[in-house]
């Protein structure tokens, strides 16, 4: 488990924003995803499913917040065991002044579940709507912690609860 990723606007925007205006950062990009769009055959082949994420990624400022609520544990007579994962998300988009606005979202979003190990023994895309969500996933080794998008790949404004530990597990 990975808590101290790093966001991906940290790394890399936000330096790039304190070195040129936003305006020019952001038509830069633009003008290079434009040309990506053009140049590569694969690039307009993109998935009907995914076209949110050019919005989302290159056209708007795009923020999650997605928490892991609860996660509890049973035992299945196979041996496997079986997590039940309590998920709350919502997607927002912030103006140029800060401001917030709720948008919808049906996004695919890993869940993941770690052992007692810290290994990560179940990662998988979700497709995800705003709310709140149960998924049942079955794992074959004893399971610690699981949590939505474990990884850190979105931008979420509280990073630290998507993962908690699951409840029955052994600490």
């Amino acid at each position: 488990q990975d808590a101290q990723a790093p966001n991906v606007r940290s790394c890399w925007i936000g330096p790039l924003e304190q070195a040129v205006d936003s305006e020019s950062l952001r038509a830069t990009i633009h003008r290079g995803f434009r040309w990506y769009l053009h140049a590569s055959p694969k690039a307009d082949k993109i998935p009907q499913k995914y076209q949110y994420l050019i919005e989302d990624l290159f056209q708007t400022v795009t923020l999650y917040n997605n928490k892991a609520e609860s996660a509890t544990l049973k035992k299945r007579a196979d041996g496997k065991f079986d997590v039940t994962l309590n998920l709350s998300m919502q997607k927002v988009r912030s103006d140029n002044n800060g401001n917030e606005t709720p948008v919808a979202m049906s996004d695919e979003i890993d869940v993941g579940v770690y052992d007692t190990a810290g290994k990560l023994i179940y990662l998988k895309k979700h497709q995800l709507k705003e709310g709140d969500t149960a998924l049942a996933i079955a794992v074959d080794k004893l399971p610690q912690t699981a949590g939505i998008d474990p990884l850190h790949k979105l931008i979420d404004q509280v990073p630290d609860d998507n993962v908690i530990n699951i409840s029955g597990a052994v600490k």
